[in-house]
């Protein structure tokens, strides 16, 4: 395991070694897709044991295995930050030295958690309700607070085949209501609703993954995006915010996030999908091996570099694209 001297950026306060001793968290070296497969078919999915459907909704079907998350792969993305390690000083065991190690870590999309609970929910007959909080300060269902914060929650509801309420689970999230960076800049509202919603389908236990919590990916990215704000001045002037430099995770989740735009508005099959980025970064790159036989994608093979540059690339296709008028009705 490698270590470094001088503090990374993003680092992270690991007050315990044994924090590192994980299958889940990969220390110093990358998540690879078959590394992650792996790990995502010892988690069984909550719910998803039971009866097979009937035709008057009473679960009298053969029995059904559980779903295992691995079927949810294209939803799970990787983030990374620099951990900080205290370790025995070999030199003096009463005292600590503080090690560096790049510490990656396995979150579920929103989406997943979504297309979890319609699995499940198909599976056992459920009937689903997605709400905001109905009575709030501001008069707004869901809004809690509507000033320089949004404060949003959301209501999961689930009933069951025969009609009998499983109860309810809430989430609440917030971001800048202006100011923000990326999509909480230019979306404010649609992400703190995301970002409820995810707290809201983690709470029944959809798409929790060891190591992460019930934060999604899309909250480990505003909560990063809200380390970094503007500074005061000497004269007490706000300057503006420092750019904030993309991590890794946030780089892949948006350039799948593009690939997939690109894919529906042209039409294309996955196997289109494929073929193309195979001769793109053959071409541009000479990399070869990016997807996988069964489908998956190789992200370690690329640089940040690189896979801004696929994003951005997918992103002004997506653009033109748009402009064209392709995808629509």
């Amino acid at each position: 395991m490698t270590s470094s001297t001088k503090p990374p950026e993003n680092v992270d306060e690991t007050p315990d070694v044994a924090r590192l001793d994980s299958s889940w968290v990969f220390i110093d070296r990358p998540a690879t897709v078959d590394d992650v497969t792996a790990l995502l078919r010892t988690l069984n999915v909550p719910y998803s044991a039971g009866r097979g459907p009937s035709e008057d909704g009473i679960r009298r079907g053969p029995d059904l295995p559980p779903l295992t998350m691995d079927r949810y792969l294209p939803y799970i993305l990787p983030m990374s930050n620099n951990a900080k390690v205290k370790i025995p000083d070999p030199n003096n065991p009463q005292r600590t030295v503080d090690e560096y190690h790049m510490q990656t870590t396995l979150y579920t999309q929103v989406a997943g958690r979504l297309a979890i609970l319609a699995d499940v929910a198909e599976r056992q007959h459920w009937r689903v309700d997605i709400y905001p909080e109905p009575v709030t300060p501001t008069g707004i269902p869901g809004y809690l607070r509507f000033d320089d914060r949004l404060v949003v929650r959301v209501y999961v509801e689930i009933t069951d085949a025969q009609g009998q309420s499983l109860g309810k689970r809430f989430g609440t999230a917030w971001c800048k209501s202006e100011g923000g960076f990326n999509a909480e800049g230019s979306n404010p509202y649609e992400t703190a609703e995301t970002s409820a919603l995810g707290r809201a389908l983690a709470q029944w236990g959809f798409g929790i993954l060891p190591g992460s919590g019930i934060a999604s990916v899309e909250e480990m990215r505003l909560a990063r995006q809200n380390l970094t704000g503007p500074t005061q001045g000497r004269r007490g002037g706000t300057q503006a915010p420092e750019r904030v430099k993309e991590e890794r995770g946030d780089l892949v989740a948006s350039a799948i996030d593009f690939i997939e735009q690109r894919r529906k508005l042209a039409g294309l099959t996955q196997e289109a999908v494929d073929t193309g980025l195979t001769t793109w970064l053959k071409d541009k790159f000479g990399i070869e091996g990016f997807v996988t036989p069964t489908g998956g994608y190789e992200w370690p093979l690329l640089t940040d570099q690189q896979i801004a540059l696929l994003r951005n690339t997918t992103r002004d296709a997506v653009v033109a694209a748009t402009a064209a008028g392709e995808g629509s009705p």
